[in-house]
C-alpha cells in the first residue's frame, strides 16, 4: 500500500572461509643436519614424508637420526609416525593420523 514502509529484515550470512590446501612434502634425510630443516617445514603447517632409506644402511647414524627427530618432535609438538623402516611421517600437532 502507498505510504506504508516495508519492514524487511536482512540476515547477514557468514563469508566463506578461505579454504587452505594441505601441502604434503617429500623430503630426504641424509644426516642429522637435515632434521632441523625438515622440522621447520612441518612447523610451517606442512606434512612431510621423510625418506630414511639412504641412512638406514648405517645403523648408528639411522638410530641417531630417529632420536633427533623424536627429540625435535617433542620439543616443537610435531607428530611423528614410523612408516616401515624407510620412511617417517611428520605432521603439525593439529593433524592426527588414526591407525
Amino acid at each position: 500500500m502507498k505510504g506504508e514502509e516495508k519492514n524487511e529484515e536482512y540476515i547477514e550470512l557468514p563469508e566463506e572461509e578461505k579454504k587452505t590446501l594441505l601441502t604434503i612434502k617429500i623430503e630426504k634425510a641424509l644426516d642429522i643436519r637435515d632434521v632441523e630443516r625438515i622440522i621447520k617445514v612441518v612447523r610451517e603447517g606442512n606434512v612431510c614424508i621423510v625418506s630414511l632409506r639412504d641412512v638406514k644402511k648405517n645403523i648408528p647414524e639411522y638410530q641417531a637420526l630417529l632420536e633427533n627427530f623424536k627429540r625435535y618432535s617433542n620439543m616443537f609438538k610435531v607428530n611423528i609416525y614410523l612408516l616401515g623402516e624407510d620412511y617417517i611421517l611428520l605432521t603439525p600437532k593439529e593433524i592426527k593420523v588414526e591407525k
